[in-house]
Order: C-alpha cells, then structure tokens, then sequence
C-alpha cells in the first residue's frame, strides 16, 4: 500500500513539473525509468526478507487426552528395544514382553494395569474394535487358547506390541493377515 502512495504521489509532482514547463518529456521519460528500477529493487529486497510464520502452538491436552498421548508416546519410546520373555523393563530384565509394554506404557500416564495379558483383558472395559482410540488395548489369541498377546494402539489400525523372543518392540497393522485373524477384541482403562 506504501509502495502504491509513493508512486501516485510521484505521478502528480511530475504532472505537476510537466505542465509547468520545468521538465522535458525526455526527462520525465528518464524519470519514470529510473522509478521503475527503484521499484524493481525494492520489490526484490523485499522477497529477500523471510515471510515471518506463525507458529501454532499445540494445544495443551489435559485429561482422557492428555493420558491417551502419554501412553502412546511412553509405548513408541520402547520400539526396538528387545523381548525378554515375562519382562518389565525393570534392571534385572533385559526388555519387555508384550504385557510388560502396556503395563509400562500405562504406567506413564499413572494408570496400574495387571501384569498378564489375560488379566489385563479381563479388567478392561470391553469394547468394539471400530470404537478403538489411541492408547486403548488390543488383544490377540495367537496359540488357540484365548488372549495370549496384547499392544498398545496408536490409531490408524496400527498398534504397538513386543511379538516374541529374537524381535524388537515394534509396530504392526491391526488388520493384516496374521494380526487380523488372531484379533480377540479390545479393552479400554481410560475413563
């Protein structure tokens, strides 16, 4: 808007100048030469300058949101860390098993499940795969006898889980082949 004042500014002075005969139309020719290149300068100078962002600030989450992240962040920290058959994460376990990961990951939002998968199954709210929110639990029969195995789900149909002994803690898609055909249902802790 500067810009664009300036130049009808200067526009009039040189009417102005023209019409009283103190200028040739040479020299006006000259003049708005010379304006343009100052334009042109100005304008690149400007492009220089780095267009300052704003940074959106995440909201703060507080409550059921608040211990869904801190959950899923605390289960995610552990991706590649070793199984250890019946471990906690404690210093006389080498890692986690499945169960160890979500008791642990619940942990960090201040949340004591049971130890076992079956347990945790069992004192879990039970609910439908298609209600799943991140930091819910979902639970697989992967040997024919009922819940054997547990992850942590982070949404989008993946979940978190420690697989078995010689892998790390990692992700895996809910609705594969294998995981898909071994889902034994989901359970929810957060009110």
């Amino acid at each position: 808007m500067r810009l664009f004042k300036t130049a009808v500014t200067g526009v009039l002075v040189l009417v102005f100048i023209i019409s009283s005969g103190i200028i040739s139309r040479a020299e006006l020719y000259n003049l708005e030469v010379q304006q343009e290149i100052e334009k042109e300068a100005q304008l690149k100078e400007a492009a220089k300058k780095p267009v300052k962002k704003k940074e959106k600030k995440k909201p703060k989450l507080t409550g059921e949101a608040a211990k869904r992240e801190k959950i899923v962040n605390a289960a995610m920290a552990l991706i590649g860390q070793d199984y250890w058959p019946g471990g906690t994460g404690s210093e006389e376990d080498y890692g986690y098993d499945c169960s160890g990961l979500t008791q642990h990951a619940y942990m960090a939002a201040g949340i004591a499940i049971p130890k076992k998968s079956t347990e945790q199954y069992r004192k879990a709210n039970i609910i439908l795969q298609r209600e799943l929110k991140r930091g819910d639990l979902v639970f697989f029969n992967t040997r024919g006898t009922g819940v054997n195995h547990v992850g942590v789900y982070i949404g989008g149909g993946m979940f978190v889980h420690a697989p078995g002994i010689g892998k790390q803690i990692q992700t895996a898609d809910l609705n594969k082949n294998y995981w898909g055909s071994r889902f034994f249902g989901a359970g929810r802790y957060i009110k």
